[in-house]
């Protein structure tokens, strides 16, 4: 997953002028990537990363803002989720792998994103 996501970075989220991604999307999507995918994906294979055990990880990640530990919002989730489901479709298209286990097979069979 950890080259993937360089490799993802490196093409989707450079500094391409006009025709690429804007600057606060780059930053947000870089550190969404940094905190949250890499941290907990970063070592594993891409094909060895499963639906069930995203959807499992997303309602147990937590916020620990003022000193409370409070379930991540589901906004929050969306983007982890989000961001992890266009380094899949990158790696597709590169040919890294065959398969997006976010998106799923067909529609509502990814990840869900219901609290724990």
């Amino acid at each position: 997953m950890a080259s993937a996501v360089e490799h993802y970075k490196e093409h989707e989220l450079a500094d391409c002028g006009d025709g690429g991604k804007a600057y606060s999307t780059r930053q947000k999507k870089t550190l969404v990537l940094n905190q949250w995918i890499l941290s907990n994906w970063g070592k594993l294979d891409l094909r060895a990363i499963k639906t069930v055990a995203v959807e499992k990880w997303l309602k147990t990640l937590v916020t620990t803002r003022f000193l409370e530990s409070k379930p991540l919002a589901g906004g929050t989730k969306e983007k982890i989720r989000d961001a992890m489901s266009s380094v899949f479709n990158h790696a597709i298209r590169w040919e890294f792998t065959d398969r997006n286990p976010i998106t799923g097979p067909i529609k509502g069979s990814g990840p869900r994103l219901g609290q724990a």
